[in-house]
């Protein structure tokens, strides 16, 4: 892939593919009614979001348990 296909890859993998919490700050808008399925969300990452998650209509939020990663990764 070239640099300009990585900057708009769907997939981010905070390396090679962007942020997620960028990708996040870059594109929730105000009001807006999102949905995230998570087993790593922290404090820390509501900090760093906390103005755009503060000013959306609705979240809805799926916390996952993060065992299921050795799964999908057996290095982890």
């Amino acid at each position: 892939m070239t640099p300009d296909e990585l900057k708009f890859s769907s997939i981010k993998d905070n390396h090679k593919h962007g942020t997620v919490g960028k990708f996040l700050q870059d594109n929730i808008d105000d009001e807006a009614n999102l949905s995230i399925v998570s087993a790593y969300f922290t404090i820390y990452a509501y900090e760093k979001l906390k103005d755009q998650l503060n000013s959306i209509e609705h979240l809805r939020f799926l916390f996952g348990e993060p065992t299921f990663i050795k799964s999908i990764d057996p290095t982890n």
